[in-house]
């Protein structure tokens, strides 16, 4: 998979900055519903911290209809053009 990050178009330069991530590895559908939740919790928390409680709700709401997949990074290059 790849995440792009930052990118800013430069046009009078005729160029872009970037930063991008590429990785691979291996999925697997978590089955377990405690590690799901977890995962979950995990991402309210980083995402928003400010709503936790809120999350959480939303959550165990969810849960029975939300797929998680974990994957375990075999590879992982990035790389970046800056000005």
């Amino acid at each position: 998979f790849c995440v792009v990050g930052e990118k800013h178009l430069i046009p009078e330069q005729f160029t872009t900055m970037y930063e991008s991530v590429v990785a691979s590895g291996s999925a697997r559908i978590v089955e377990d519903e405690d590690e799901r939740r977890q995962a979950l919790r995990l991402i309210v928390e980083k995402y928003a911290s400010r709503h936790v409680e809120e999350g959480l709700k939303a959550i165990e709401r969810s849960l029975h209809r939300t797929a998680v997949i974990a994957i375990k990074v075999h590879t992982l290059t990035g790389k970046s053009k800056q000005y």
